[in-house]
């Protein structure tokens, strides 16, 4: 047996959701559920429709159960590895970039956004507002 306070892995549920921004669904953002006092956090990415499934320990497994803060954050702009030499020449316009997400939901310390995990299976909706919406 080993010594701790709880004797073992806190309670974890099953987390699926979507993320949306201004109405849109956020495709290839990372999703970060942490709980005070838990030993780790919970993580998902978004695919192109903005749906997520949080992972813990296993994969897909979930988040801990309880309130949790939540981190939504946008990869960085990729760098271009041919950067120097002139792209071909573009026929059809390039897709529109993603919108960018504000500031505040990418860190522990500013982040509003909150979600309760309940015991059992959890389907959410994250959504997010822009700088200055209530």
């Amino acid at each position: 047996m080993l010594a701790g306070c709880g004797g073992g892995n806190p309670e974890i549920a099953p987390v699926q959701g979507k993320v949306v921004f201004n109405g849109q669904p956020m495709a290839n953002v990372t999703v970060t559920f942490m709980k005070v006092g838990a030993p780790r956090h919970s993580f998902g990415e978004t695919n192109e429709n903005g749906e997520f499934s949080l992972t813990t320990f296993d994969p897909q497994d979930g988040a801990y159960i309880g309130l949790n803060k939540v981190v939504v954050s946008q990869p960085a702009e990729p760098v271009d590895p041919a950067a120097g030499v002139a792209p071909p020449p573009v026929e059809v316009a390039p897709p529109p970039k993603p919108p960018v997400l504000p500031v505040k939901y990418n860190q522990i310390t500013t982040t509003d956004l909150t979600a309760e995990v309940q015991a059992g299976t959890n389907q959410l909706e994250l959504q997010l507002l822009p700088m200055g919406a209530q």
